[in-house]
């Protein structure tokens, strides 16, 4: 019912210690992606803390640069969205790891872990962390980093955005822009398609993957169905397309010598620098209404692939159903 409008750490401070004084619950709201959102309680609204400052050479304060070294990187407000920071740090010839979604709040989706397009190779969100300004409960303002605070610059790292206070800036570690090849394989069952040679074939996809990260290589898959098909897109970054050609022959001869009831599409296409690969997948996902999916994550070791056929029988069980079976839950 009540919101305050914060543009300055000290109009978060103020929130907070209202709240405390007078036992008030109190919600963080950045973009209104996440659970923002509780009633009867006293919101600090984020999304106006807009600053953006690119560092050549950054040393989180507390730190002796010539013993920690220097690192690229860029300070982003709380109120920063992803498209609003891949621009910026494109700028600059630079790119920070962001979500998938181009409204998403930076600053939130970091402090929850952070998985897209380019943690594969430069690690999650959390993992990119270099310093943080966060509001704590009891109304301080401190500066959090590996020297300061280190207990809760430990925290926000994946603990959960807003968790353990309101952060109003954020310092990520930015990396030079790479070149991107974009790799495009697909599934797809036939009218005869059996549920076993359905997942077989899935599983002998999944259970490379693995392979294929020691190669640089990652990505997002969906499966759907009936009709069963298979989406992967894969990226490799500063990589040819004839390097990734090598990469993915062991894995697509393998599927083209099977059963010919399933379809098999490969493209190899390589797309210049990243920031372009974003401008055709600039995907924005609305935050309010009804949805028909259920979002989660999972963190799997490479040894659960390593069984094919195991693992064929799991995703037969948990996966879209085949013409055999209508039931179709949804995989995250």
């Amino acid at each position: 019912m009540y919101v305050i409008n914060a543009s300055t750490a000290d109009d978060v401070q103020a929130g907070v210690k209202f709240a405390r004084q007078h036992a008030v619950r109190l919600n963080v709201k950045s973009t209104g992606h996440g659970r923002s959102s509780i009633p009867g309680s006293l919101s600090i609204w984020t999304h106006h803390f807009r600053g953006m400052e690119f560092h050549q050479n950054y040393v989180p304060q507390g730190y002796n640069a010539t013993l920690n070294g220097t690192q690229m990187a860029i300070t982003f407000g709380a109120g920063v969205m992803d498209r609003e920071a891949f621009e910026f740090a494109a700028g600059h010839d630079a790119v920070v790891v962001g979500g998938t979604d181009s409204t998403v709040g930076l600053v939130g989706w970091a402090g929850a872990g952070g998985h897209g397009y380019l943690t594969g190779v430069y690690g999650m969100g959390a993992d990119n962390f270099l310093e943080a300004t966060i509001v704590l409960p009891n109304g301080d303002i401190v500066v959090a980093n590996e020297h300061l605070n280190a207990d809760v610059f430990w925290a926000v790292r994946g603990g959960g955005a807003g968790t353990w206070g309101v952060i109003t800036s954020l310092t990520m570690k930015a990396y030079p822009m790479p070149s991107t090849v974009f790799w495009s394989l697909t599934l797809s069952g036939g009218n005869s398609t059996t549920a076993a040679e359905w997942y077989q074939s899935v599983a002998h996809v999944i259970a490379d993957y693995p392979r294929l990260k020691e190669n640089g290589l990652s990505g997002y898959l969906a499966l759907s169905g009936p009709p069963m098909f298979m989406t992967n897109a894969i990226l490799a970054y500063d990589q040819s397309a004839e390097a990734i050609e090598e990469v993915a022959k062991p894995l697509t001869s393998w599927l083209k010598s099977q059963n010919s009831s399933i379809e098999v599409t490969s493209e190899i296409v390589p797309l210049g620098r990243w920031i372009d690969f974003y401008h055709m997948f600039n995907l924005t996902e609305s935050v309010g209404g009804k949805s028909q999916a259920v979002s989660a994550s999972r963190l799997l070791p490479a040894r659960s692939f390593q069984d094919v056929d195991a693992l064929a029988e799991c995703l037969s069980n948990i996966g879209p159903g085949t013409r055999e079976s209508q039931v179709s839950p949804v995989i995250p």
